[in-house]
């Protein structure tokens, strides 16, 4: 499922889409700011809904790491 978030849509479809994965949740994301959002994300980690991240900092750099259940992230070296 690929999703385009627009400025107008407020990523409604976004929130909607990670609430109802049932397996996991794979996102390429620039910036992530919004609270639905991440709030989204803990609450699916702690379904048991996936709980691994891979993230692309500003350096070009990826990182992966694990969600922990009080929802902050262990990044692996």
């Amino acid at each position: 499922l690929d999703i385009i978030v627009e400025p107008s849509d407020k990523g409604s479809a976004l929130t909607q889409a990670i609430q109802n994965a049932k397996q996991s949740v794979h996102m390429t994301m620039y910036l992530l700011s919004s609270t639905e959002d991440v709030n989204a994300l803990i609450a699916q980690h702690q379904a048991g809904v996936g709980d691994l991240l891979r993230l692309k900092l500003s350096s070009g750099r990826y990182v992966q790491g694990t969600v922990r259940k009080d929802g902050t992230v262990q990044v692996e070296p």
